[in-house]
């Protein structure tokens, strides 16, 4: 079944108002050397250090004792419980805005939302430190400290991701990645610091980011963005469409959490049994090094995807991941079967597949967004809510298992491993190759770029206007009638007179002759 296009998703935008500044949009969404941006610029390195501030908190926040008395289990356990509250608090927050899209996209879109999540962020992370507090107030600021970071780092990530899904291709892969290096240096600069200190400087990173987020979009031109609906339009779309777009993200929902589920379970036995609690710091040293090469290895994956005329090339990539994901996964505990081996070792190559598949899985969701351009809202916080419930799960089942065998880890390893096995079968089987190729439309490969080029050059070689060639296009794309009157919010009677216009200027009788002169123009 066919989906909408990236370049489908310019078009509507251009007809659904007289405003100049959307003609002039209008008419960069016909041309075929829009579909990416020529050079990367300083505003996408902007949006990826907005974006990597933002990622940086997570770390700073859940992923070491920085923000907490290192007073051993004591700490872990206060860390433990702030983090479980907000992990379940952002996945709930996530699936509310998904079922409440409309709501969420107007409050989103509202220029102070970019303020007002991130000041609250950095609110619940001054409050972390006093979790440690052996009193009333310590067991009030664990609670506080969850459920507000919970809430408003949940409304942040939907801003980032809805942010994503206006970027052209290029944008989005040199944003993702400059922010994942960043994330990872910084980090690594917190964990020098003492804990007053740690959680001033993780409380800064939100609202850094946001800034730089502002300014970032603030420098972008019109043509460095993809028209992409307006976050105050956010609507389901209709019939075979919702249909399609809810099967696809079904698909992609099973995998993230999957993989998000496999990926945490390794991870929380790793950190939770005692023989691994010595090597924290090997772990956070792992963390400094692996964002070069998951970032390298991202970029190398979008661009084999984007300019390779190997068929099957995003495919190849994926599985690649997928390979390296369940490697990681279970390399993961060896460190505790073995513990003369380096920690680092199947650190790095559990995070840096992690990672790389987390940079992957923006571009997927981005490019869902674009084919389904009144529904971003909902596919963001419904990809990102499956993102956090999956390592919600794995941590539970985790420990679960951990304590029931007794912490033994002659017991608990081989369970785990076949869980882990298990689940990365389940996830190549719920996100396959046909759906890979439906939601990584949004990258212009050689096909779909000359299909462009043709409608183009059939359009000025004929005579049509600029409508008539959108009409057209979709026409080409095996739009129907009630779609496209949908789309481009005109009548059926007018799509109808577009056509037969279109028909008369080209010389044809039927789709399929159209299609065929398409199909043998040089573009």
């Amino acid at each position: 079944m066919r989906v909408k296009s990236a370049n489908d998703s310019a078009l509507p935008e251009s007809a659904r108002t007289t405003d100049p500044e959307t003609s002039k949009q209008s008419t960069r969404s016909t041309s075929p050397s829009a579909a990416t941006p020529r050079r990367v610029t300083a505003s996408d390195l902007l949006v990826g250090l907005g974006f990597g501030c933002y990622t940086s908190w997570v770390s700073m926040a859940f992923h070491s004792m920085g923000l907490f008395a290192s007073d051993g289990a004591g700490g872990e356990q206060v860390l433990d419980a702030v983090y479980l509250i907000s992990i379940i608090t952002i996945t709930a927050v996530l699936f509310l805005s998904a079922e409440l899209h409309a709501h969420v996209g107007k409050l989103i879109a509202r220029p102070e939302a970019n303020i007002v999540f991130p000041v609250g962020v950095t609110a619940s992370t001054l409050l972390m430190p006093l979790s440690s507090v052996n009193d009333p107030l310590g067991v009030f600021a664990v609670g506080a400290s969850g459920v507000l970071s919970g809430v408003f780092s949940g409304i942040q990530l939907l801003i980032f991701g809805t942010t994503f899904a206006r970027l052209q291709t290029r944008s989005l892969v040199t944003a993702v990645a400059t922010g994942q290096i960043a994330s990872s240096l910084l980090f690594a600069l917190s964990l020098n610091f003492p804990v007053f200190e740690a959680a001033l400087f993780a409380a800064s990173m939100p609202c850094i980011g946001a800034l730089l987020l502002h300014f970032g979009m603030k420098d972008k031109s019109e043509d460095d963005l993809n028209g992409i609906t307006p976050l105050e339009r956010q609507a389901l779309p209709a019939d075979k469409d919702h249909r399609t777009l809810r099967t696809l993200l079904a698909r992609v929902c099973a995998c993230v959490l999957l993989v998000g589920f496999a990926n945490e379970a390794a991870r929380t036995m790793y950190m939770q049994i005692e023989a691994s609690i010595k090597q924290i710091e090997p772990f956070a040293q792992a963390q400094a090094f692996i964002a070069f090469v998951a970032s390298a290895g991202i970029i190398l994956i979008a661009l084999v995807a984007v300019s390779s005329k190997i068929k099957n090339a995003p495919q190849i990539c994926y599985h690649v991941l997928g390979v390296g994901l369940a490697v990681g996964a279970l390399l993961l505990p060896t460190v505790l079967l073995y513990p003369t081996l380096d920690a680092r070792i199947p650190l790095t190559v559990n995070t840096s597949f992690y990672t790389c598949f987390g940079m992957f899985m923006w571009l997927v969701t981005a490019g869902i967004c674009r084919q389904y351009s009144t529904a971003n809202v909902r596919t963001v916080a419904l990809v990102r809510g499956a993102w956090a419930a999956g390592p919600l799960l794995g941590m539970l089942l985790a420990r679960f298992t951990l304590h029931e065998a007794g912490a033994t880890l002659e017991a608990a390893f081989p369970i785990m491993a076949l869980g882990v096995i298990a689940v990365f079968v389940a996830a190549n089987a719920a996100f396959d190759g046909t759906v890979l190729l439906q939601a990584l439309e949004l990258i212009p490969t050689d096909r779909r770029k000359r299909f462009q080029e043709k409608c183009h050059a059939i359009a000025e070689r004929y005579g049509l206007s600029e409508r008539e060639e959108q009409v057209m296009t979709l026409f080409a794309k095996g739009r129907n009638l009630e779609y496209i009157k949908d789309e481009l919010c005109l009548s059926k009677s007018t799509v109808s007179t577009h056509r037969q216009h279109i028909y008369q200027k080209l010389g044809v009788h039927s789709l399929q002759e159209m299609l065929d002169l398409i199909q043998d123009a040089e573009g």
